[in-house]
């Protein structure tokens, strides 16, 4: 009996100290920005969320003076080097275990990345990061490879005491999934007797005309567009038939 209730009185506390992490994690502007600068939701599985920016946490709660600089080590979080793709969302945070008042940055970022600090209210200006630890976070836009040289200093101006190596994050975007492209929009002219389909060429792509019943099964008109001025069209001798439906697929030897 008295080991039953102090499993009960253990359950009870774990689930009121779960009770104030979550409150707090609600309350902290890391989960704030997480939502905020990441397109991310609030029902964003608390696990991830803490993944996600557990560094700069840690470095909140176990702040160093920059004299220390000589035991100083880095984190990056979630992984250096780093490895996205095109179009993915990206969120690296960067520190260290001593307090920098500014990080310098040198070297490229991939185009649709950004550096800022924590909160995303300060941006990196003439190479310079005024903040104790950043974020590199957007969406790429190209593929390849990048090194950022980043180096914490004592002062806001990117002078006084540092650790006695920079920081070296390599960052790789490899090609996103290649959609297929966007069929040309199809407008339509009817009179007592014809239907005319008519859309604007695409001169990167081919495109055949499909009708379908049900929305299923789709099958190619075999009737040949006239083509006039970069416009096609095609026109349909009206029938008793319901239900008919029409849109252009790419041709398959794409």
């Amino acid at each position: 009996m008295k080991f039953l209730l102090t499993q009960k009185l253990l359950s009870a506390r774990l689930h009121l100290a779960l009770g104030i992490l979550m409150l707090i994690l609600q309350r902290s502007p890391i989960l704030k920005l997480l939502a905020h600068a990441q397109h991310l939701q609030l029902g964003t599985p608390v696990a991830r969320i803490i993944q996600a920016f557990a560094l700069p946490a840690a470095s909140l709660a176990t702040p160093h003076a920059l004299s220390g600089a000589t035991n100083s080590s880095y984190s990056v979080d979630p992984d250096n080097p780093f490895t996205g793709k095109v179009g993915e969302t990206v969120v690296i945070g960067f520190s260290i275990n001593i307090t920098p008042k500014s990080w310098s940055v040198d070297g490229d970022i991939p185009p649709g990345l950004r550096i800022t600090d924590l909160r995303q209210r300060i941006e990196v200006e003439n190479g310079l990061l005024v903040s104790s630890f950043g974020v590199i976070s957007g969406d790429p836009t190209e593929a390849g490879s990048w090194d950022l040289t980043l180096t914490p200093w004592g002062n806001e101006d990117g002078t006084g005491e540092g650790p006695p190596t920079p920081l070296v994050i390599t960052i790789t975007i490899e090609p996103g999934e290649t959609l297929p492209p966007t069929p040309p929009e199809l407008s339509f002219e009817r009179s007592d007797q014809t239907l005319a389909i008519i859309w604007q060429i695409d001169p990167n792509h081919n495109f055949t005309t499909v009708t379908s019943t049900d929305f299923k099964a789709w099958a190619p008109i075999s009737a040949t567009p006239q083509i006039n001025g970069g416009q096609a069209r095609i026109e349909l001798p009206i029938t008793s038939r319901e239900n008919a439906f029409y849109r252009l697929a790419l041709d398959e030897e794409e």
